[in-house]
Formats: C-alpha cells, sequence, structure tokens
C-alpha cells in the first residue's frame, strides 16, 4: 500500500476525509498504474457526492488491490514517517508538520520514542498561545529538522 493510501486512511478513521478525497484517492491510483474496477468507478463520481456509497467503493478498492485498511497504530506511525519526510524535502513548513506529527503521536497516547514532538508542540504552543518563546525560531526549527531525520 503506498503512503498516500495509509495518510488517506488516517483522515479516514480520524474522520476528517471530505467526500472529494475519495475520489482524488481513486484518481490518483489510477495514475499510479493501479486500476481496478472499482477504482475507475470512484474516480468517475461527480458531485453531488454520497460519503456511505464512496466509502463503499474506497472499502471494494483497497479489497481489490489486495489492500487491507490499516489498524490506526501502523497507519499512524505511517503518517508520522510521510510528515517527517515533507519537513526534510521541504514540501512542509516545519512548525505546521511537527504540530501535525504531534496530533498523531497524541493519538498514539504519547509513546516513549515519539515524546520529543509533544515538547516541540509545547515550544510552539507556548509561542502561539503565550507569547513565549523558549527558542528562537532557528532553534525550534533545527530541533524539528533532527527530530524529522531520527524518524527516518
Amino acid at each position: 500500500m503506498d503512503i498516500t493510501t495509509y495518510y488517506f486512511c488516517s483522515r479516514i478513521s480520524k474522520g476528517e476525509a471530505e467526500a472529494s478525497e475519495y475520489v482524488d484517492w481513486a484518481i490518483e491510483q489510477l495514475v499510479k498504474g493501479a486500476e481496478t474496477p472499482s477504482v475507475k468507478i470512484l474516480s468517475s463520481f461527480m458531485k453531488p457526492l454520497y460519503k456511505p456509497e464512496l466509502e463503499e467503493y474506497f472499502h471494494k478498492s483497497l479489497d481489490e488491490l489486495g489492500w487491507r485498511f490499516p489498524p490506526f497504530t501502523e497507519n499512524a506511525r505511517m503518517c508520522i514517517k510521510h510528515l517527517a519526510e515533507k519537513i526534510l524535502d521541504g514540501s512542509l513548513e516545519p512548525i505546521k508538520g511537527a504540530h501535525e506529527i504531534y496530533t498523531y503521536v497524541r493519538e498514539l497516547k504519547y509513546p516513549e520514542d515519539l515524546i520529543a514532538w509533544l515538547e516541540i508542540d509545547d515550544y510552539i504552543d507556548e509561542r502561539v498561545y503565550n507569547g513565549i518563546y523558549q527558542m528562537n525560531d532557528e532553534e525550534l526549527i533545527e530541533r524539528i529538522i533532527g527530530e524529522a531525520y531520527r524518524l527516518i
């Protein structure tokens, strides 16, 4: 299963997936060559979109591809790694990415190997809500990038 599917499954698990994202996912799979009857059908849906029907075709697509909807723990860890890679390749702003990683760490109930992301998010919250800068921008971004490298 590809990382975009893991990421999309995490959005579904968290109740954050929009109906249009199912269609976008299917189109992306077709572009990548993952062509099954249900993927084709899912990619052809047009507005208005009916989410229960989209979900049904999404799960059929996973079955036809020989993939399974991952358990949240596996899914969250894959997404954390994906976000770390995006921070490192410059396609995701480090502070925004760090906060998103933190949301997964929180959902995983703060595993010890990821606790640094709680600390980083605390620094970010202190800045945003209290105007307290325990680290300057460079130091904070350096810490985020260092932790992202550790994950990869």
